[in-house]
């Protein structure tokens, strides 16, 4: 994928992120998002992969553990190059959203949302 077409994606990809509550990196990660729990604020992140010039996809993909299993690993979603702004728009909102569910179902969060047990 030619490096400023690639580049214009993550872009539109990272401005949607921030719609949804996330942070924008200049790093591996897109962004990060922080969740307050019950043992401290804990950090979900994005990663995008490109499988290489031929394919047709890029991968948008997250990272959040709780109990030692990344519950927003089944999140990802293939994201096609050539989206057009609104589909990436869409496509970014229903990973954000599906991947703030699976975080706000985790145990540190559910305990903290039910009993108020421990600090943010």
């Amino acid at each position: 994928m030619i490096n400023s077409v690639y580049e214009a994606l993550v872009l539109q990809i990272k401005r949607a992120l921030v719609l949804h509550g996330w942070t924008p990196l200049d790093s591996v990660c897109l962004a990060y998002r922080d969740y307050p729990t019950a043992v401290g604020t804990k950090r979900a992140l994005t990663f995008l992969s490109d499988f290489g010039h031929n394919t047709r996809h890029l991968m948008l993909r997250g990272h959040y553990d709780s109990e030692g299993t990344n519950v927003i690993e089944a999140d990802c979603l293939l994201i096609p190059k050539t989206a057009d702004p609104g589909t990436l728009e869409h496509l970014v909102a229903r990973f954000a959203t599906a991947a703030d569910a699976h975080v706000q179902a985790s145990y540190a969060v559910r305990l903290l949302r039910v009993f108020g047990v421990g600090a943010s």
